[in-house]
């Protein structure tokens, strides 16, 4: 679908704002549109929307992230988690991902694939600012099993299916192993954090609880925030106001960045 959203606005004016859709070998999806219908399904305050149900097209590949808990567990979890994301604590990582951004850059060729560049550079950031990794080949296979998961997540049983579920495993293998180094080591990193993290009765998370939000946060490093991105370079690069704009902060930002932003 080459435009969603407009879609969605021309399906509002012929249908109203409760559409369905066949999507995925025609599985029937609701569409509940507006500012009302958001509300209603967002906060959710009756616990009548099921999220795992919502993401179940990747509750195979990404089985325990937060995305896929519903109610009770969810607001479990979450209570437990939050003490890592106060912004006193993200502080460190907010400042952490400017250098590595500009890094990710100085390394772009002067013609470039800007989703993928993007894809790389947002799972460079999560892997190394959230969690902890040292950056170059050490990254590399963490990099390649997730660009192969994402690929391959919507495929159809056969053998581009199970090529995903096959970097699914050898991610989760990456990640536990790791993530007993980190628990006999203090750090600020987010994985760090999450693995020394106890409770008010020194109850530790279990693997499981730390390892599948980390794998969600690389889910979301790789696909949707690297979507944004991309899509966002697409229309300021449509825009002749902003391309002028943009020439003008790139000169002004050149020493800093380098040659190829320009």
């Amino acid at each position: 679908m080459p435009n969603p959203g407009q879609y969605v606005r021309d399906m509002r004016l012929c249908y109203g704002n409760c559409i369905t859709v066949g999507v995925l070998g025609n599985r029937r999806q609701v569409i509940l549109a507006g500012p009302a219908a958001n509300r209603m399904v967002l906060l959710d305050a009756g616990e009548n929307f099921s999220s795992r149900w919502g993401w179940e097209v990747v509750r195979a590949h990404f089985p325990g992230m937060v995305l896929l808990r519903d109610f009770a567990d969810r607001r479990l979890h979450r209570r437990m988690t939050a003490p890592l994301f106060k912004p006193e604590v993200l502080r460190r990582p907010m400042i952490e991902k400017d250098p590595v951004i500009r890094e990710s850059l100085e390394s772009w060729p002067e013609a470039v694939d800007v989703n993928c560049g993007n894809k790389r550079l947002t799972l460079e950031v999560a892997l190394r600012v959230f969690g902890g990794f040292e950056g170059g080949a050490v990254n590399e296979p963490l990099c390649r099993n997730m660009a192969t998961l994402l690929d391959n997540v919507l495929a159809p049983p056969g053998i581009r299916r199970w090529r995903g579920l096959r970097a699914r495993d050898r991610l989760r293998r990456s990640l536990h192993r790791e993530l007993a180094r980190r628990r006999q080591e203090n750090g600020e990193y987010l994985f760090t954090r999450l693995a020394a993290w106890t409770d008010e009765v020194g109850r530790r998370l279990s693997e499981g609880d730390v390892v599948d939000p980390m794998l969600g946060l690389l889910f979301g490093a790789h696909g949707t925030t690297a979507s944004a991105l991309t899509t966002r370079s697409i229309k300021l690069a449509e825009d002749p106001v902003w391309q002028e704009r943009l020439r003008g902060e790139c000169r002004a930002v050149r020493q800093d960045f380098g040659e190829k932003l320009t």
